[in-house]
């Protein structure tokens, strides 16, 4: 009985043995390869948008020309539109230079007033900026879709005004559900603060570029005072300088949405 288990232990040590040699074969295969992470987290790493490889892959032609094709999609025959598109090569690879190279600005934006139900003022960015909204858009969509609640609404894929209209009648028909609270915040884009959403949204991205095209975005723009007289002198709407985003961005719906997901 004794020489049996002195056989099982010599068995294991000689197996641990093993194991450690081919550790260190491995170790030493790695480091002469100059490759010290296994391919399968590499493989990993390289789809992390903390990567340089991930903006470089984002900001491709190809996919700066697919996010284009989006943006000119039903407005093809407006005299801007057509313009841009004649030399859409030419400029795409400008906006694929300014984004490498962390020199792109956003703006300047042109204004209209839309009167629906109330008085709006919109703001129409240029068309070197729609490639690039797209770009912000889906990359946030790829961090952010997946933390909002289930009814969130707002320019998400497979949601919009039909699906709250829907959800909210199929509420309504349950007899347990016998109250409902509606809150509407006064003037929500234009008091939006920037240090606040820069904070929420710049705490989880590792990607250094998005960080500066993130913070170029809601810089670009600032609220007037044109909605002051509304709000109190010592107000925090009126004591906010930096405070604002632009109302018909792409990228606004999704950034009022991150704003108060917490809330949510």
């Amino acid at each position: 009985m004794n020489s049996r288990r002195k056989f099982d232990s010599i068995a294991d040590s000689r197996t641990k043995v093993r194991k450690h040699a081919v550790s260190i074969n491995d170790s030493a295969k790695w480091q002469r390869s100059g490759n010290f992470i296994p391919k399968r987290k590499e493989a990993v790493l390289k789809s992390s948008p903390s990567q340089k490889g991930y903006f470089e892959s984002i900001t491709e032609i190809d996919q700066l020309l697919r996010m284009w094709l989006k943006v000119r999609n039903a407005r093809s025959t407006r005299p801007r539109y057509v313009r841009f598109n004649e030399n859409r090569l030419k400029n795409l690879k400008v906006i694929q230079y300014r984004l490498r190279t962390d020199t792109f600005e956003f703006g300047p934006y042109q204004y209209f007033i839309v009167k629906e139900k109330t008085r709006r003022s919109v703001a129409n960015a240029p068309l070197k900026d729609r490639p690039p909204h797209w770009l912000i858009y889906e990359h946030l969509m790829s961090q952010w879709q997946r933390r909002f609640i289930h009814d969130c609404y707002g320019n998400l894929p497979g949601k919009g005004t039909h699906a709250a209209v829907k959800r909210l009648a199929d509420w309504a028909r349950k007899p347990s559900l016998t109250h409902a609270l509606q809150i509407d915040i006064s003037k929500y884009f234009s008091s939006i603060q920037h240090n606040y959403i820069k904070k929420v949204l710049l705490e989880r991205e590792g990607n250094s570029h998005i960080r500066i095209l993130i913070e170029g975005l809601i810089d670009s723009f600032v609220t007037s005072d044109e909605f002051d007289h509304l709000f109190e002198e010592n107000s925090p709407y009126r004591l906010t300088k930096e405070k604002g985003i632009a109302l018909g961005n792409l990228d606004s719906q999704i950034i009022a949405n991150i704003y108060l997901n917490e809330f949510d």
